[in-house]
């Protein structure tokens, strides 16, 4: 991700500092425009200045039922708003969640 505005995103924050402040990746599974699955937010690995580009590792645990599904990520600040002014904040992956094989 790369940070195109003119703040840093902070991945830590002060002791003295309120943790509102950090800026986050959040990821939501989507069913058509359903909500299905759990929550999935990663941590910055440092801060991002205005400019830089940062590259997350995702791991996370997909629906159950087998279907169609998209993991919609946004970058967002933990006591703030999502970052939603701009499209370029916003990013999704299409999943397939295949049926298990019968068992033989």
């Amino acid at each position: 991700m790369q940070n195109i505005g003119t703040s840093v995103w902070p991945a830590l924050v002060r002791p003295e500092e309120s943790d509102d402040r950090l800026v986050v990746i959040e990821g939501v599974w989507l069913r058509g425009e359903e909500r299905v699955g759990p929550e999935v937010r990663v941590r910055l690995p440092r801060d991002v200045l205005p400019g830089d580009r940062v590259y997350v590792s995702v791991s996370g645990k997909a629906p159950d039922e087998p279907g169609d599904y998209v993991l919609s990520w946004r970058v967002r600040q933990v006591g703030g708003e999502r970052f939603s002014s701009s499209p370029a904040a916003n990013a999704a992956t299409r999943v397939e969640r295949a049926a298990p094989e019968p068992a033989a």
